[in-house]
């Protein structure tokens, strides 16, 4: 539980004031959704998100419609599973000025990597190099972590 501290700063903005670097900067919150991130910063208070230490965020999905110079095809995809999507989100991840720590996992609905008959492993290469790319631009100052559920 949240030790029913939410309720006492619902009450009083004083004590919310007070509170709110302490609530943002030692909790970890997780996100299994892209769009929950999304929605989620667009609910608080840009300062509050701005103190956010902390981030677990576990997406499974599937790839997007195909990368550039392959025989990889795949249906388009919709939000929020889309490309935009994905990069809005690591962008929005990346301006987290005092970000400390990170964990992704990214889960295929199914190991597609294996799957797909690819004509050579640049091609596969290519397809997770598209998919990690923007997580680069995401520096942390304790742990980043990635996890996938495909070999490679």
């Amino acid at each position: 539980t949240d030790g029913d501290i939410i309720p006492l700063m619902l009450t009083c903005r004083l004590v919310y004031k007070e509170a709110i670097d302490v609530l943002y900067t030692t909790n970890t919150f997780s996100f299994n959704d892209l769009d929950c991130l999304r929605y989620f910063k667009s609910t608080i208070p840009p300062r509050a998100f701005d103190r956010i230490w902390y981030l677990d965020i576990s997406w499974v999905g599937t790839w997007w419609a195909h990368v550039p110079n392959t025989t990889v095809v795949r249906q388009p995809r919709y939000p929020p599973y889309d490309r935009n999507t994905w990069e809005d989100t690591w962008r929005i991840v990346s301006e987290i000025p005092q970000l400390k720590g990170l964990r992704v996992e990214i889960i295929h609905e199914s190991d597609v990597l294996s799957e797909v008959p690819y004509s050579t492993r640049d091609e596969r290469a290519q397809l997770e190099r598209t998919l990690l790319a923007p997580l680069r631009n995401i520096t942390t100052e304790e742990y980043f972590d990635v996890t996938v559920n495909w070999s490679g």
